[in-house]
């Protein structure tokens, strides 16, 4: 009977890790296109550099478990605005409980500007929201209500 219990709750820890992975991913808007839809080029590597930050935070929520906070995942999309879509530099402050947290994010965030920067430059203001975000739940409200000089 044990077995079976240990591996039921093996399960459902699979699931829950698999719901974290997706709610980042949709956050950030990776889902929005994929290789097979017939975007190429830039804007199909700016999703790809975003699911690579998506996998990379979600990596992070093991040792920091406010990594998946509202405030800490609002302030890494704000940032992912502001520096690919605006040009801004990357943030320093993600809202972690430690500076060590906040470095691990800001790794993660830089490490994405830099793969994403190059696409980004091929692209249009417009193109580069759409890339990233597609028809995603609130980002008209993040484009309309962005504000990048309180990251700063």
């Amino acid at each position: 009977m044990r077995r079976e219990e240990e591996r039921i709750e093996t399960r459902r820890g699979a699931r829950r890790a698999v719901l974290a992975s997706l709610a980042f991913t949709v956050l950030l808007g990776s889902c929005s296109g994929h290789p097979g839809s017939g975007r190429a080029g830039p804007a199909l590597q700016l999703r790809e550099a975003n699911a690579a930050l998506s996998a990379r935070l979600f990596g992070l929520r093991s040792r920091y478990g406010e990594a998946e906070d509202t405030m800490v995942r609002n302030r890494v999309l704000f940032a992912v605005y502001c520096t690919i879509v605006q040009g801004d530099a990357v943030p320093t402050d993600y809202g972690m409980f430690t500076e060590e947290g906040d470095a691990s994010v800001r790794a993660a965030v830089a490490a994405f500007v830099r793969t994403a920067r190059g696409a980004a430059a091929r692209l249009s203001p417009r193109q580069r929201i759409d890339a990233l975000w597609g028809d995603a739940w609130g980002r008209d409200v993040l484009v309309s209500k962005s504000d990048c000089s309180s990251l700063r």
